[in-house]
């Protein structure tokens, strides 16, 4: 790649996310969101991968929490193209819009998920993640108990610029099976700056445009990514 394509391509990332910031700062509170993310996978074998990640989510342009998750499991890798992961998640959100009630609905998740990637032309790399999710949400003083199936489909394109840089455009589609009707939630469009420090090791910033049933949200997403080792110094990639 010229030097000009990968300056171009660096611009582009950097604007994605000064753009990103400039719209959640804009943004109503319901509207806008700061998301903070660790990864942290650890291999233990060849073909088995224990998976971790956590989050939290702000209530708005704010440093009040909306959403805290923690999500557990094992992936394994059916070949360097498929492999399968499933698992629990544990989550809190908050009960109602209103920023003054502190109390917390706590949700029980079961998840499973395929991943399909395969290398392009041009040093991009396709990837396809569908996930289904049973949701348990435990009763609140406004909302009583309930059992939801969420499905999702994430399809990304991510562009190699060098060594230490990588691109991602990506969509995320999201249905739920509420008393047995399929139910559109929500649909994310999402720009990734990735910034490798290492092979296991890299900081994203993305900026993501949500778009819900009533409402649009614009976040801000910061993640930090960490694999692991148990088994030597392998390096089999990961999700």
């Amino acid at each position: 790649m010229t030097t000009a394509k990968t300056f171009m391509l660096k611009t582009t990332g950097l604007i994605i996310i000064l753009l990103g910031t400039v719209i959640v700062a804009k943004a109503q509170p319901k509207g806008a969101s700061f998301w903070l993310s660790a990864q942290l996978p650890v291999d233990v074998s060849p073909r088995w991968q224990w998976h971790n990640d956590l989050a939290y989510k702000s209530n708005g342009v704010t440093f009040k929490t909306y959403q805290r998750w923690y999500r557990t499991g094992l992936r394994y890798r059916i070949s360097g193209k498929f492999n399968v992961a499933g698992g629990v998640g544990f989550l809190a959100t908050q009960a109602s819009t209103n920023k003054k009630d502190d109390e917390f609905g706590k949700e029980f998740r079961v998840w499973q998920e395929m991943i399909y990637q395969n290398p392009m032309k041009n040093d991009w790399q396709f990837q396809d993640r569908v996930r289904v999710e049973e949701r348990f949400l435990q009763a609140t003083a406004t909302k009583p108990s309930s059992h939801i199936l969420q499905l999702s489909d994430r399809v990304s394109f991510t562009k190699n610029l060098n060594k230490n840089w990588d691109l991602q455009f990506a969509d995320e589609y999201f249905e739920q099976v509420i008393e047995r009707k399929f139910v559109f939630s929500q649909n994310r469009l999402m720009g990734i700056g990735i910034y490798k420090i290492s092979r296991k090791f890299q900081v994203q910033g993305a900026y993501i445009w949500a778009v819900r049933k009533t409402f649009t949200q614009h976040i801000l997403q910061v993640t930090i990514r960490k694999i692991f080792s148990a088994y030597g110094r392998h390096d089999q990639g990961s999700e």
